[in-house]
């Protein structure tokens, strides 16, 4: 897995500047500094301003399938197993903290660490006041137990000599913590637990994969998204991947980097899709949501198909209980397109099926296969998806147009805690907008239910 970079983008537009050859002359002394020391950059080059927003590396020719794009020698990687700090009992991640801070408080004239943002919006630099408009306790909460976390691992650090080593308050911890959460690459090797920093590598942005496949009888499916194509939701244009189509995001699977033992370097590539000159390059580091994303890296995608809802808060207790007991799994969400998770369609049918109705194993067996039972059990089902969606989104303080003209005012608010307050704003919009989806979805999927199509040989019941 690697997870460099702080700004995640989407993928495929051309960047103004990227068409050069030669990189931008911010980053000349940080490509001379590392290439003597062994880096290999081929076919792209940093990019101080990208389209999409932000800096990135773009291809300045054409980029074939799996292309290494940049090699990162062992002797340029900055790890926990490599620094000068005594563990002391420290956790790698520590060790990592302490030595970027010794070399930053020292002066030490690399490009390297010049290069690395000043500051950053990971959550456990976030206020309890920017945490509040993320309007999820479950979330808050979490906020809560990072920054108590973070502030017990700081203690222990100016303990064991932190402070004598790099005179760090809080903040310079958490901004250390961050380079390491948000910037660093999964390197083998015991001590090496916290990854390490590779230089220029860091600036690959994001993309990710597609999300799942929706779970719905595939006639269902044709007829939907056949015609909300083009969905408005809240009056936004939300497009929708065909299914069995290549995601609307990338063609293909974006890059990926991984350490390899042969050469002792660290490798980017450019993964199953090709680019074009002038082209921002993605890596994929994982499977995220926007949750995890503010956590590790600060940012959020609008249009994440990873992204999703979970609803176990609004679902009644002897519900979950019984689905604990027929083992119908525990991942209750909807997903970005508003598609419900397979645990839970399973849920909704089990419950419509076995609990109103006492349907036997036969329906369960149905259930678990993922196979409606009824066109009236199915409908009953999706009522109550619907109903659970609708509650989520009542229980929010603000409607998803309110949240629309705070993020309207919040847009020139200068500061770094106006910054933080957007992006919680943002994050409980885009899960508003899923909700507001999976309420339209089940609209459809009823309206469906009691329209000729139901009755299709293609439609199993």
């Amino acid at each position: 897995q690697t997870s460099p970079g702080t700004a995640g983008s989407m993928g495929g537009q051309r960047s103004s500047s990227a068409t050069a050859c030669e990189p931008p002359a911010g980053f000349a002394g940080l490509l001379a500094w590392a290439t003597r020391r062994g880096l290999i950059l081929r076919s792209c080059v940093p990019s101080e301003e990208v389209e999409e927003g932000g800096r990135g590396i773009v291809a300045t020719e054409r980029v074939p399938p799996n292309t290494a794009l940049c090699e990162i020698p062992e002797r340029l990687i900055l790890t926990a197993r490599r620094s000068s700090v005594k563990r002391l009992g420290l956790s790698s991640l520590d060790v990592l903290a302490v030595e970027l801070l010794i070399q930053r408080k020292r002066g030490d004239t690399n490009p390297y660490l010049s290069s690395l943002p000043t500051t950053y919006t990971n959550l456990h630099h976030w206020s309890a006041r920017a945490a509040a408009e993320l309007q999820c306790q479950d979330f808050i909460k979490h906020h809560g137990r990072l920054r108590d976390q973070a502030l017990q691992d700081w203690k222990a650090v100016t303990e064991t000599g932190g402070r004598a080593w790099c005179n760090c308050n809080f903040e310079d911890y958490l901004w250390a913590r961050s380079t390491i959460l948000s910037r660093s690459v999964y390197i083998p090797g015991p001590g090496n637990e916290a990854g390490g920093l590779v230089p220029v590598g860091d600036m690959f942005n994001y993309a990710p994969p597609a999300g799942p496949d929706p779970p719905l009888p595939p006639c269902f499916l044709d007829y939907y998204l056949r015609d909300e194509a083009e969905a408005k939701v809240d009056g936004q244009e939300a497009k929708r991947r065909k299914r069995g189509s290549e995601s609307t995001y990338f063609a293909g699977v974006s890059g990926s980097g991984a350490y390899d033992e042969k050469s002792g370097c660290f490798i980017f590539r450019s993964g199953q899709r090709g680019y074009e000159a002038g082209e921002q390059i993605f890596v994929t580091y994982g499977m995220y949501t926007n949750r995890s994303l503010l956590e590790i890296y600060g940012f959020l995608l609008e249009d994440n198909p990873q992204d999703s809802v979970n609803l176990a808060s609004v679902i009644d207790g002897d519900v979950l209980d019984g689905a604990a007991v027929a083992k119908l799994g525990s991942c209750f969400e909807v997903y970005q397109d508003g598609f419900p998770s397979w645990d839970l369609l399973c849920l909704v049918r089990w419950k419509a099926a076995c609990l109103s109705h006492r349907g036997g194993k036969r329906e369960a067996r149905r259930i678990q296969t993922g196979c409606p039972c009824t066109l009236d059990l199915e409908a009953e089902a999706i009522e109550y998806l619907q109903e659970i969606c609708s509650e989520r989104l009542r229980r929010y303080g603000t409607s998803a147009s309110q949240d629309e003209v705070t993020l309207s005012g919040l847009g020139g608010k200068e500061g770094e805690e106006g910054g933080l307050m957007e992006l919680a704003v943002r994050w409980r919009l885009c899960q508003k907008r899923i909700l507001v989806r999976a309420v339209g979805m089940c609209e459809a999927y009823l309206k469906y239910l009691n329209g000729p199509g139901a009755l299709s040989p293609s439609f199993t019941v």
